[in-house]
């Protein structure tokens, strides 16, 4: 598997929004982001992710990281809807790209991935496309993109447009890609994978006595998950890192921190994993209600 932090990358909802469903710390202040970054980049660490949703992340991030090529920045297109104009256009679409640049400070950046399938395999995926595509002809990012939710998606994607990125959800209870195959169809295409979501938003690393109400049908599952990396003699954060990191397909494994002291638990494992002389041998949660795993479905 090679270095395991090496692999690793920052997300950074929790940086410009009161974002995860097991946050309780809130919106991470300026001064902690700064010392999120600082211990990143002294660990390794070089990729970051961010979207123009993520509230003021985009600013944010852009006065805080002043060196060009400190980090591979990748952001976001806005959804369609939040465009603000009835039809997005390829100039809707550059435009709001160059305000983002505008916020991180940037001359370029690594990547721009379109935030929602849908919007890419719509009426007006064309639009958007076409603008990735002239984005990166004009060197202003490197790679081009999408986030997807589901294998469907991967497959409608792929009938219009070659990305040079996808970002998935995977984790030990979301291996929905892995079992379709189409974390190997995205690799025969020559596509570098993002995994995001590895703890399902911390529900995987809590209590199962602690579940929201929403979920408590899956407290079963969980505990049986985490038994296992008990009986394997490894930490519940160090099992669903392994679950990704064990992945061949997954170039990227995007992780959540709303402190430094969580980036040094993560990084940590990951030295950890480097050194397992034995694999652990972990349950796979079976969860049979997709919405569970889809936290654009949860009630927030």
């Amino acid at each position: 598997m090679g270095s395991t932090v090496s692999r690793l990358g920052i997300g950074t909802a929790q940086f410009g929004s009161n974002y995860g469903i097991s946050n309780t710390n809130g919106k991470v202040s300026k001064i902690e982001v700064a010392k999120i970054l600082g211990n990143a980049s002294e660990s390794k660490i070089s990729l970051i992710d961010t979207a123009t949703s993520y509230g003021s992340c985009e600013k944010l991030l852009g006065e805080l990281i002043e060196s060009e090529d400190l980090f591979k920045i990748i952001t976001k297109t806005p959804v369609a809807k939040a465009l603000k104009v009835k039809k997005p256009d390829k100039k809707t679409i550059i435009d709001s790209f160059a305000r983002s640049l505008e916020q991180l400070n940037k001359s370029y950046i690594y990547g721009l991935l379109v935030h929602s399938a849908k919007d890419l395999v719509s009426n007006e995926g064309r639009c958007f496309i076409d603008a990735l595509i002239e984005l990166r002809q004009l060197k202003l990012v490197q790679k081009i993109g999408v986030s997807i939710y589901s294998g469907s998606q991967i497959d409608q994607v792929l009938s219009v447009f070659t990305p040079d990125i996808v970002q998935v959800p995977f984790n030990a209870a979301d291996r929905r890609l892995e079992y379709s195959g189409h974390l190997n169809t995205l690799k025969r295409h020559g596509i570098e994978v993002h995994a995001r979501s590895i703890f399902l938003q911390g529900l995987l690393l809590m209590d199962r006595t602690h579940l929201p109400n929403q979920f408590k049908e899956l407290e079963h599952e969980f505990s049986l998950f985490q038994a296992s990396a008990k009986r394997s003699e490894v930490s519940v954060l160090e099992a669903c890192i392994y679950a990704a990191m064990i992945r061949p397909e997954l170039d990227r494994i995007l992780v959540g921190v709303t402190s430094v002291l969580e980036l040094r638990q993560i990084i940590d494992s990951c030295c950890r994993i480097d050194k397992y002389k034995k694999k652990p041998e972990l349950y796979s949660p079976i969860i049979k209600n997709k919405h569970f795993i889809d936290p654009s479905r949860w009630r927030l």
